[in-house]
Order: C-alpha cells, then structure tokens, then sequence
C-alpha cells in the first residue's frame, strides 16, 4: 500500500511475487536487525500457508531458510541508566546553542537532546513519540505542559496521561520558540501553533517511527 502498488482484487499468493518480496525484505533490512527481519519473513510464510494452500510459496520457503536469525547485538550490553540518558540529552542541546554549524544542523541535534531527555523521564514507545502533535499530545494548561495519548493509540490501549518533567519545560520551550521552525524544508511553511512536535527536516511532517531524520 505505501508503494501504490496495491491491488485488492487479487489473492494474496498472487501479491506475493518475486519482486514484492525482494523490496519488502530490502526494506526490512535496512531498519531492523536480523533476528527481526527473519521473524517478519516467517510470519509472512505462516500466513501464506493458512490463506493459501495450494499456491507454490518454494521461493520465500527458500528465502526464509537463507535468513540470519541469530541476535545481531547484545542488548543488555547496550543499556544505559536514565540519569546518564537525561545528561547526554542535555549535553546535545547545550552544545546546539554553542555550536558553528548551519541552523538546521543546530536544530536537529537540539531536537535529538531532547528526544532523549525526555525519554529519560518518559519512556514512550517510538511510534508514540514521533506522533506527538502540539495542541492534540501535548498541551499546555492552566497546570503547565502535559502529555495526553489516547488509548487507541497506544500498543497496550491504555491512555498516556503524564505531565511535563518540569525541568525539561524550559528546553522544551526553548526548541518551540526557537530550533524548531528551523528543522522545516526551505518550501514548507511551519503551522502556527499545531503540527508535529519532534519535525523531520526531509519532510516536514513528523518524525518516523525510527526517529533517523
């Protein structure tokens, strides 16, 4: 479907061509680790089996079996406590005030600090996250900032109802007013007081659940 390549009327197994599966697997592998990408390819034969029976699925049999499923890194290895997370994301917007680089360049690393310290305090999943929308996910109230997600947005489909870190509230304010407008292309005109929180400065829009833009 994000391909326009789309074609309800046809059976699934008919979809499934050689080409649609080399660029699902490409597009996979470009965004997720191994194990995962074998998970995914897996799931895909599984279904394919059950909606399909009698089609001839050998090719992605054979490519599911060619699949690394070994972990790519050790993840445990990778943790970080959150003290040191809110510190390196402070550190980043400390250095985009001071840094001699192009605005766009100062914005994006403002941006990422702040993606960062405020994970540190609320840990949001990505999708979530990229989604926040100013006026919809984050209000400011009479009380101060607050972050409110609906439940049918939410993986578990419980609301997310949390205030601000008051200490985030200023850097927070400081990206509104001053980095933010600068991660928006050239031919994009900024919303007023809507729009996505965290912009990715290809689009415009806002962020990908992967958060690298």
């Amino acid at each position: 479907m994000r391909q326009g390549d789309f074609d309800v009327m046809a059976d699934p197994a008919q979809r499934c061509t050689h080409e649609r599966l080399r660029a699902y697997l490409s597009l996979l592998q470009e965004n997720l680790a191994p194990a995962t990408v074998a998970s995914r390819m897996r799931a895909l034969k599984r279904m394919l089996a059950l909606m399909c029976p009698d089609a001839d699925l050998r090719f992605l049999y054979a490519t599911v079996g060619r699949l690394d499923t070994r972990p790519s890194i050790d993840r445990r290895a990778r943790l970080r406590m959150a003290d040191e997370l809110l510190e390196y994301g402070i550190a980043l917007m400390s250095e985009a005030e001071s840094l001699d680089d192009t605005p766009k360049r100062r914005a994006q690393r403002y941006r990422n600090g702040l993606i960062i310290a405020l994970l540190s305090y609320r840990p949001l999943r990505r999708s979530n996250l990229a989604n926040v929308h100013l006026g919809v996910h984050l209000l400011r109230l009479d009380e101060g900032w607050r972050i409110k997600i609906p439940g049918e947005e939410t993986k578990t489909h419980h609301p997310i109802d949390e205030p601000m870190p008051q200490s985030l509230v200023p850097y927070l304010e400081r990206y509104l007013s001053h980095f933010r407008a600068s991660l928006f292309p050239r031919k994009v005109m900024p919303p007023g007081d809507g729009g996505p929180l965290f912009v990715s400065s290809r689009s415009g829009h806002a962020m990908r659940g992967h958060l690298r833009q």
